[in-house]
C-alpha cells in the first residue's frame, strides 16, 4: 500500500511503502531472500550500505525463522519504507522466543586441519545471527501474534535514514 504526498497548505503525510513475500521454509529461501530485499532497495533507491545491511540482515533472520519451522511452515518477509527508516520484518509460526548470544570460539574449535592426518572437518558454528543483526540495525525488537505464543511472531529491525 502506498500513500502519495499531496500539494497544499496541509501537512503532508509520510509516505509509506510496503513490499512483502511469503515462502515455504527451507534453506533456499534465504538466499532468494537476500536477492529480492536487495533488488527491492535498489527500486526504492535505498543507500547502497542501507541495502547490504538489509540484505545481510534478512539472510540471518530467515535462516532462523528456517531453523525452528517445518518443511510446510510459511516463512513471511516484509519490508516497509517511510520518510523516516526502512523496517524489515520476518515471521515463523514457531512458539520460541530468540535468543542473541555470541558463539565461543577458540583457535581449536576452528582448527580444521586434523593432527592425525584425516580427513578434514569443519566444526558447525552458529549463533552469530541475532548479534550481526544487532550490529546492523538501529533497532530490533519481537512482536508476538495473538494469542502468544502459539500463532508465531515478528522479528523486526529497523534501519533510520
Amino acid at each position: 500500500m502506498e500513500t502519495r504526498l499531496t500539494t497544499g497548505r496541509h501537512t503532508p503525510q509520510p509516505v509509506t511503502t510496503c513490499f512483502e513475500r511469503q515462502y515455504r521454509a527451507s534453506a533456499a529461501i534465504v538466499g532468494l531472500s537476500r536477492t529480492v530485499i536487495g533488488e527491492q532497495g535498489a527500486r526504492w533507491r535505498l543507500p547502497a550500505a542501507m541495502t547490504d545491511s538489509l540484505g545481510r540482515c534478512v539472510s540471518e533472520l530467515v535462516s532462523n525463522a528456517v531453523a525452528v519451522s517445518g518443511c510446510t511452515d510459511l516463512i513471511k518477509i516484509r519490508l516497509e519504507r517511510s520518510a523516516t527508516c526502512v523496517i524489515l520484518s520476518v515471521f515463523d509460526r514457531s512458539p520460541r522466543q530468540p535468543v542473541s548470544s555470541a558463539p565461543h570460539l577458540t583457535l581449536e574449535a576452528i582448527d580444521a586441519l586434523p593432527d592425525d592426518g584425516g580427513p578434514m572437518t569443519l566444526p558447525e558454528f552458529g549463533g552469530w545471527g541475532l548479534p550481526l543483526v544487532e550490529s546492523l540495525a538501529d533497532a530490533i525488537g519481537a512482536h508476538w501474534i495473538e494469542p502468544a505464543p502459539q500463532s508465531g511472531k515478528w522479528i523486526w529491525a529497523g534501519f533510520n535514514f
